[in-house]
């Protein structure tokens, strides 16, 4: 049996990891105002800006400098998808609910533009290879998941 020996990580002191995550403040409002031209405007910036931020630390913390990456390229990618992670926990539908829906939106969007015009749900089904019953049901499970998500954030919960 072979044994591997792994390298711990170079770590930074604490006042290295305290001056890296000051230095890349600006970072996080980078990513947090160009995620939110991406979003809807219910989506609230003080709660992507905390799930940012505490990337940012965590980044730092686990960030290796021996490794020759640049920290910035190493914490927007940690960043990143601590958004992604955030705005997916606010969405009140399913990855395969949203999945159907771009799916239908693609088909509709390429049927549009050959066509000249917006297609019937028939056009729309036959090209998608499902029924017009099973295309409603998945217009129906995302208006659902629109309609939860607008009643959490009239009470606040959003």
């Amino acid at each position: 049996m072979t044994t591997t020996l792994v390298a711990s990580p170079a770590r930074l002191s604490e006042r290295e990891l305290d001056a890296l995550v000051r230095e890349h403040l600006p970072l996080v409002g980078h990513l947090v105002r160009e995620m939110l031209g991406r979003v809807p405007a219910h989506v609230n910036r003080d709660d992507l800006t905390s799930a940012g931020l505490a990337a940012l630390a965590a980044a730092a913390k686990s960030y290796d400098p021996s490794r020759g990456t640049p920290f910035g390229s190493f914490a927007t990618v940690r960043i990143r998808g601590a958004l992604l992670d955030e705005l997916r926990g606010l969405d009140w539908a399913s990855r395969s609910v949203r999945h159907r829906a771009r799916k239908i939106e693609t088909a509709a969007a390429e049927l549009t533009a050959s066509l000249g015009r917006t297609p019937t749900d028939n056009e729309l089904a036959a090209t998608l290879g499902v029924a017009v019953a099973e295309l409603h049901s998945a217009a129906d499970d995302v208006q659902r998941a629109v309609v939860l998500s607008l009643q959490g954030f009239a009470a606040g919960t959003a």
